[in-house]
């Protein structure tokens, strides 16, 4: 069972979590940074994936394309784009309509500002 978090306490989260960044450059070595960029091309598959199940109102999909994304995201530390993935995913699994427009503006708007963290961490 997820932790129950709301809109408003989604800004206490951190973008990365730095103890599972920490962890992942420990035990990934060399091949941190490539774990990162793996993550990036990765997150604009799966967002083009959520604008399409938004954009063809098509449920089943939209809940799939959350429910991975939010698996890659924790995997990388990204707490804050996870929730929100899981928010929408658990909404469309308790059978109800989720205001899939503004899901999709703030995943947009946290996958922006991971990829931007991201990019600090490799200069």
């Amino acid at each position: 069972m997820g932790i129950n978090i709301t809109w408003e306490s989604l800004v206490a989260l951190p973008v990365l979590d730095d103890t599972t960044i920490s962890s992942l450059r420990e035990i990934m070595g060399e091949d941190f940074d490539d774990l990162l960029q793996t993550f990036i091309s990765d997150a604009e598959v799966r967002m083009e994936a959520l604008r399409q199940a938004v954009s063809s109102c098509d449920a089943d999909a939209l809940r799939k394309a959350a429910h991975s994304f939010k698996g890659s995201s924790v995997n990388v530390g990204a707490r804050r784009l996870s929730e929100v993935c899981r928010m929408l995913e658990d909404t469309l699994v308790q059978g109800q309509e989720p205001e899939s427009h503004e899901f999709l503006a703030v995943l947009t708007r946290e996958c922006e500002q991971v990829v931007e963290a991201i990019h600090h961490l490799q200069v």
